[in-house]
């Protein structure tokens, strides 16, 4: 709906008697024939009118109105940080190099000046993203490398997923509530039952997929291949058997040879397990020419919207997905979607790329895929993300293990067993030369190796029960340290700033200390007038003071730009029981969130160690600090 249009139905809403068009137009500054086609449109735009014509002017029907602008207020962003999304999504998801600044000001209602002060923000919200965002001539651009873009891509769309496509609640209202308690039940008994490592994503990606196999069945949608591979002897043949005779016997169903091939793969797949064998069983199941044009549109993805979808995690499981739903297509055998509004409603961007997606396939194959199917290939994008998010606080690894016979298998799965919370195992290779093009912070091997400054090597027998628990700890708590350091080293120019830097300041409280600093936050438009006192309000639940240190902060993540304000005190500043001489006030904005712990507690571990504090203690100016902050973390 135009600005106009919003203009023109608020006229109309605040008077009982016809306005004629000469007033509306004379109020919006427009012509009397513009007017009319305004109203036109209005009334265009719902299926019962909402404006009336009459002799002596427009009359509006108000219920309908208030239905057409609460449904209007709901679309357009209501306030800066929804606006900034927006504005991200246009340029970077919506494919849109460059934005003209009148035409968002009238597609978000907001003023010229409103959105030029928007975009100031902006440049500070997001800078730790590595972005820019430049006008020229009134067109808004987005400048950056596609690392950088990526990356910011990554932030919008998991704060949109936001653990909705993980909820089994979401599950229960879907289909029903005994079905997926059953089906937990039986997944969760047999798992263990086998020792079978699953992590959380994999788990719910398999309730979900089993949840609509089971229905395909009992809607009598089965899936008819013409090719039946055979599937030798392995552990997850032996997990898909047990799976299936109990799903069987508990939902009154019978599985076609398809049908259970298709829940050993998603199985196989789920378990994290990239040996080149999926492939292999893909190819015996899926026609290749399938294959490649999957992996060819998400390639097509990614390059127009900054999301890699291309790991072996997503991929098997997809092919497989697009496969199942060609041959219902081709039978003219459609699935009910029961989760297509929520998805639609909650994830609007996920679903534009499913939409996206659709087009693709039926572009190439010359078919027509339904809202049900999409919302299906929304599920499918949507627990990626997911996965990505759950990972990315992990730990990168590989293991090099030879496999002999089931091996490796075994090995990988006793590793996650112990310690799948804490590693994200990206590949198990067999030979060292396949690590090459790789990039992981850990190597788990069972043979020597080369050493390598890009990761570290722990070298282990190929029986889990004989690790030395110890080593595989230190070597994780290390690890996690240098990836936190690593943090407040790559963003050390975003997070601290000369002007935030004080000296022996005036002050003996730490009321006083904190008041001053977010003045000064406040004065540079980092913060809003709040800042001071939800600090405040947090060190009066308990004190961020520890020795000779104290990091107050907010609890919220609020302020407009992360920043750390330093002060250095050699007389000392009281606070609570503590005489502390060197403060660290952070401000924290929404993007940076996933950030702070790591942040927080590098700065925590950093000075923790005696020697740095003495030097910090004795520092004088900015540069000196800086000089000593990344020389104490291995940057110097």
């Amino acid at each position: 709906m135009k600005k106009t249009h919003k203009e023109i139905i608020a006229i109309l809403m605040e008077h009982n008697q016809p306005v004629s068009s000469t007033s509306l137009a004379n109020a919006i500054n427009v012509s009397t024939r513009s007017i009319k086609n305004y109203i036109h449109e209005i009334n265009g735009s719902s299926d019962n009118k909402t404006i009336l014509s009459t002799k002596t002017g427009y009359i509006i029907n108000k219920d309908i109105a208030k239905t057409t602008l609460a449904g209007l207020k709901c679309e357009i962003p209501q306030n800066y940080e929804e606006r900034s999304i927006f504005i991200v999504k246009q340029l970077l998801i919506g494919n849109s190099k460059n934005l003209n600044l009148f035409d968002l000001c009238e597609t978000l209602y907001i003023s010229y000046p409103t959105l030029k002060n928007d975009i100031i923000k902006m440049n500070r919200s997001f800078s730790s993203f590595q972005v820019k965002f430049e006008t020229r001539n009134d067109i808004l651009n987005i400048n950056g490398s596609e690392k950088s873009k990526r990356k910011l891509v990554s932030y919008i769309l998991s704060e949109e997923v936001n653990g909705k496509f993980m909820d089994i609640q979401l599950l229960k209202d879907s289909f029903s509530e005994d079905k997926i308690t059953s089906l937990t039940t039986i997944l969760k008994n047999t798992i263990k039952k086998y020792n079978y490592y699953i992590n959380d994503f994999s788990y719910y990606n398999l309730i979900t997929h089993l949840s609509i196999v089971i229905d395909r069945i009992i809607a009598g949608n089965s899936v008819k291949q013409d090719v039946h591979p055979e599937i030798e002897e392995c552990l997850e043949k032996i997990i898909a058997d047990d799976l299936c005779t109990l799903m069987a016997s508990n939902f009154k169903i019978t599985f076609s040879i398809d049908e259970y091939f298709e829940i050993f793969m998603l199985i196989k797949t789920n378990a994290n397990y990239n040996l080149n064998s999926n492939e292999n069983y893909l190819e015996q199941f899926v026609d290749p020419e399938i294959i490649h044009y999957v992996k060819e549109a998400i390639e097509i993805v990614q390059e127009n919207y900054f999301i890699d979808l291309s790991s072996d995690n997503f991929t098997a499981p997809f092919i497989i997905h697009v496969s199942n739903m060609l041959l219902r297509i081709k039978a003219n055998s459609s699935i009910k979607n029961p989760m297509v509004e929520n998805i639609k409603n909650s994830c609007p961007t996920i679903y534009d790329i499913a939409i996206f997606l659709s087009m693709l396939f039926i572009n190439h194959y010359q078919i027509m895929i339904s809202e049900d199917e999409t919302a299906f290939i929304a599920l499918h994008i949507g627990g990626e993300i997911e996965r990505l998010e759950m990972n990315s606080s992990k730990i990168t690894c590989a293991i090099l293990c030879p496999n002999y016979g089931e091996l490796s298998m075994q090995f990988y799965n006793q590793i996650l067993l112990n310690y799948g919370n804490q590693l994200n195992v990206v590949k198990v290779v067999s030979f060292e030369h396949e690590l090459k093009n790789l990039s992981f912070d850990l190597l788990i091997s069972t043979i020597k190796t080369s050493e390598s400054p890009q990761y570290k090597t722990i070298l282990v027998p190929p029986f889990t029960n004989n690790i030395d628990k110890s080593t595989m700890s230190d070597t994780i708590y290390a690890i996690r340290n240098s990836m936190k350091f690593r943090i407040l080293k790559n963003n050390f120019q975003y997070y601290f700033q000369e002007d935030l830097f004080l000296f022996n300041p005036n002050v003996r409280s730490k009321e006083d200390l904190i008041t001053e600093l977010g003045n000064k936050m406040y004065e540079f438009g980092y913060v809003d007038k709040k800042y001071t006192d939800h600090v405040l309000e947090r060190e009066k639940v308990a004190s961020t003071a520890f020795f000779e240190i104290a990091i107050p902060h907010s609890v919220r993540h609020d302020a407009l730009k992360t920043n750390i304000a330093v002060v250095i005190s050699k007389q000392g500043i009281v606070w609570d029981s503590h005489i502390v001489h060197i403060v660290l006030l952070i401000a924290m904005n929404k993007p940076d969130k996933k950030t702070f712990r790591e942040l927080y507690e590098a700065l925590v571990i950093l000075f923790n160690n005696e020697s740095v504090i003495k030097l910090i203690k004795n520092c004088t100016s900015f540069s000196e600090f800086k000089n000593i902050l990344y020389t104490s973390i291995g940057a110097g």
